[in-house]
């Protein structure tokens, strides 16, 4: 009887020691878990903020883009009003027709060109672009 006692006293400390254990076991899956989680979120916050980044510099990309065509068709219509306008007055030639079209798509550049020509090159160019 005695021995039958301590044989069922010790499988219950052993019962008691695994079920420990699996608790144990469970706490530290469920904090891989939790672990995973949060890894998880970062890695799609930082891809979220990579693709914003990524974004962002297409845009600003696209803007310089812009502003070097804008900065060379007007470069190219400056260079036309110096060389080609004295002559486009006269009728011997014509503005090229991607400077007349941002001639007469902008008229705030429109405007600053004429006022940048002044006087009779102004009236020159002006009427280079009501001939066309």
């Amino acid at each position: 009887v005695v021995e039958g006692r301590e044989a069922a006293v010790a499988a219950e400390k052993r019962v008691t020691s695994l079920r420990d254990e699996v608790l144990a076991f469970c706490k530290e899956v469920r904090g891989l878990g939790t672990e995973l989680q949060g890894v998880q979120r970062g890695i799609q916050q930082g891809a979220s903020s990579r693709v914003e980044e990524l974004k962002q510099r297409q845009k600003s990309i696209k803007e310089t883009i812009e502003q070097s065509r804008a900065s060379a068709e007007g470069g190219a219509l400056r260079l036309w009003i110096l060389t080609e306008a004295p002559k486009a007055a006269l009728g011997d030639k014509a503005l090229p027709p991607s400077l007349l079209g941002l001639l007469r798509s902008d008229k705030k550049f429109q405007r600053q060109v004429f006022e940048a020509a002044g006087g009779e090159l102004s009236r020159m160019l002006d009427l280079a672009l009501s001939a066309q």
